[in-house]
């Protein structure tokens, strides 16, 4: 089914983009901050991809996406770094707009930050070999880092969103990587990763999306700030 890819894009994005007009928490008014996020971000990621793809980390069933390539990406590949940074910004402002309020979205998170910072430094080190589990853990540490030094308002509220969208995430990676079909969409070499899944998922594509994330997130705060006060 060589549409298969394309339509896992269109199904994470299509509730999101339709429900960002509604007046109540108005993600529309935010737009020019979250494009702006995801193409400055999307262009690192890709390219990270193109590289990947190339010296065989993961790569892709030709059965399920079009023949359209760019750089060896299918171009469904291209589409999820735009779908899925969309749809986990559209759903961290709606947990804001319902929720901010709550004590819960208000915690001390700087010993979070500070304990995952230091799990990703140490897989980063002692993984040197594995390229991805090696560059997922190292960009989930730089960004990390960025938010602990910046002292970032957001990061008890990333960190909640990015909990609850683990139940999304475990569902779309697990259709990518064969959970539920008999063949993946996306292959991995567990040569340059942990080894370790949750059913076909490396778990090492939990700190990729954390780090993809937090970056979006990152960029969309700071673009946000900065349109609102026009400096």
């Amino acid at each position: 089914m060589p549409y298969a890819y394309l339509i896992i894009n269109l199904v994470v994005i299509s509730v999101p983009l339709w429900r960002s007009f509604d007046p109540r928490v108005g993600v529309y008014k935010n737009h020019r901050a979250i494009w702006s996020a995801i193409g400055l971000t999307s262009i690192l990621f890709i390219l990270w991809d193109i590289h990947f793809t190339q010296t065989g980390v993961w790569g892709f069933n030709p059965k399920y996406h079009l023949d359209l390539l760019v750089l060896d990406l299918p171009i469904s590949e291209i589409l999820f770094f735009l779908t899925v940074p969309y749809a986990c910004i559209f759903s961290y402002l709606v947990l804001e707009h319902f929720f901010g309020h709550k004590k819960v979205f208000n915690f001390n998170s700087r010993f979070l930050s500070y304990a995952l910072a230091t799990t990703f430094l140490a897989l980063a080190i002692f993984n040197l070999g594995k390229e991805y589990t090696f560059w997922a853990s190292i960009s989930a540490f730089l960004i990390t880092v960025v938010n602990l030094i910046n002292r970032s308002d957001f990061m008890p509220r990333f960190y909640l969103s990015y909990l609850i969208l683990m139940v999304p995430f475990i569902l779309t990676n697990g259709l990518l990587t064969g959970s539920f079909t008999e063949e993946p969409i996306v292959w991995y070499n567990d040569a340059e990763n942990l080894g370790i899944r949750i059913m076909r998922i490396p778990v090492d594509d939990l700190i990729y999306n954390f780090a993809l994330l937090l970056i979006n997130i990152t960029l969309f705060e700071k673009f946000r700030k900065t349109l609102k006060t026009g400096n």
